[in-house]
């Protein structure tokens, strides 16, 4: 790999050059992990509800996470029931249970709590148990709280009311850690060395060695794939954070926010909905909180106990992963913020513009690429990875994938079937400039990726 690292070197020492460069952008999805064994959305359910530390409170008590799937399946047939809806259902309780102690919705009127009231079967789900109450040194109640009846977790001591949202909190961040769980499964170094020749592959994919080219990766996903592998060649990648070459376990960085607002031009690996390698740290002397890489060591929400607000009277747990109904509340968080105005001026300054494993489901994110396409148009090359039936009719058709593509970034209800060329491994959009390989992504890089 030593021409591809000279030639990175080469364009970051020459700046200067009066050079045409194509920009080549590219948004890895699930799918794009799955060659290394990384999960979709279904696994990420059956995974969740292996975790039961959390019980119900019915005189045979189930695994919290499992109870809600059932119920909000009953409750919602017609509702796509999955592992971002129960973490939105524990993101709304957390939040109506920190701003009912504070008063905020009664002061200023909110809705919500009539809304939670009507959900009587709620309830089943505190597992906390209060053993007493007294009075506090300041003549407020004090509340002895356990935050799971079932187990041996100590009692801690609480103000009276204050334990709906500190059970939410913890909850919230146990779920959130058994989706990042699920993540190093597959993106640790044993795993990544073990698939050598899918890493070369994607390094070829990355184009690294074309000097006339401009390389900008962003993720939805939560892992660091991309820098590991670039790392055992010894090509630093730009994260947001550092250059991802240092191999020190404990080391950690914070954000460097004017490079990413600046330099458009470096080879990087932003992860639009966070890492699970980032922690949420206070700076005591500058009264500030943010979020720090930790490029070698995973990082748990548990311990995390940081709130914060970016719409007025709404507050949120800050975790270091961006999952649930509320992502575009969440993403306004620096260094967060900062990828998305990244990743909006790379689609709409794109040549060629590569969707890897993407389902199309994130609204947000779907308004970024269209706004590059309004802007490039047909200039722009676009190319979509996936795996997917390979016969138009139904690929295309409400509710699948195809579909999602025509409505979401083309604002279209479908495409005619002359709109639309077929081949052996995909279709190819006729007036959008656009190829979808239905093949998946393994595939595409072990036997089309060289000629893309």
């Amino acid at each position: 790999m030593n021409n591809i690292t000279n030639a990175h070197n080469s364009r970051q020492s020459s700046p200067f050059v009066l050079m045409h460069k194509n920009k080549t952008v590219y948004l890895f999805g699930a799918g794009a992990a799955l060659p290394w064994g990384g999960p979709l959305a279904f696994d990420m359910d059956k995974h969740l509800m292996t975790f039961d530390q959390y019980k119900t409170r019915h005189k045979k008590p189930q695994g919290v996470f499992s109870y809600l799937f059932k119920k909000l399946k009953k409750e919602l047939p017609k509702e796509a029931v999955n592992f971002e809806t129960i973490i939105a259902i524990l993101d709304s309780l957390y939040h109506y249970a920190y701003e009912k102690r504070s008063h905020l919705y009664y002061d200023r009127g909110h809705f919500n709590p009539i809304i939670w009231k009507t959900y009587k079967w709620l309830d089943q789900v505190r597992d906390y148990h209060i053993s007493k109450e007294f009075n506090g040194g300041d003549g407020n109640k004090i509340v002895a709280y356990k935050k799971n009846r079932h187990d041996w977790s100590s009692e801690v001591q609480l103000p009276k009311g204050s334990e709906d949202a500190f059970y939410f909190r913890d909850l919230l961040a146990y779920a959130l850690d058994a989706i990042a769980n699920r993540i190093t499964d597959y993106d640790n170094e044993f795993n990544i060395s073990n698939h050598q020749e899918l890493n070369n592959a994607l390094i070829r994919f990355l184009s690294l060695e074309k000097k006339d080219n401009v390389t900008r990766i962003y993720t939805l996903n939560y892992d660091r794939l991309v820098p590991k592998i670039l790392k055992k060649n010894s090509i630093p990648i730009f994260d947001g954070f550092s250059d991802s070459l240092c191999s020190v376990y404990e080391e950690y960085f914070p954000a460097d926010e004017e490079k990413i607002l600046k330099d458009f031009d470096c080879l990087n690996y932003y992860n639009l909905h966070g890492s699970v390698y980032w922690q949420r740290k206070t700076d005591i002397a500058n009264l500030n909180r943010s979020f720090h890489l930790y490029p070698n060591n995973e990082q748990a929400n548990y311990p995390n106990q940081q709130n914060e607000v970016t719409n007025r009277g709404e507050s949120f747990f800050a975790s270091n992963i961006v999952t649930g109904y509320n992502k575009l509340q969440r993403t306004n968080l620096p260094p967060l913020n900062a990828f998305a105005y990244a990743f909006q001026r790379d689609c709409i300054e794109a040549d060629t513009l590569v969707i890897v494993g993407y389902s199309f489901t994130d609204k947000h994110i779907n308004r970024i690429i269209r706004n590059g396409i309004i802007a490039k148009g047909n200039k722009q090359k676009r190319i979509m990875v996936t795996k997917a039936s390979k016969e138009a009719e139904s690929y295309f058709h409400t509710p699948n994938q195809g579909h999602q593509i025509a409505k979401e970034l083309f604002e279209r209800h479908g495409f005619s079937q002359d709109q639309i060329g077929e081949s052996s491994n995909g279709f190819k959009l006729k007036d959008h400039n656009c190829f979808i390989y239905t093949n998946g992504f393994e595939s595409f890089l072990m036997d089309e990726g060289n000629n893309k």
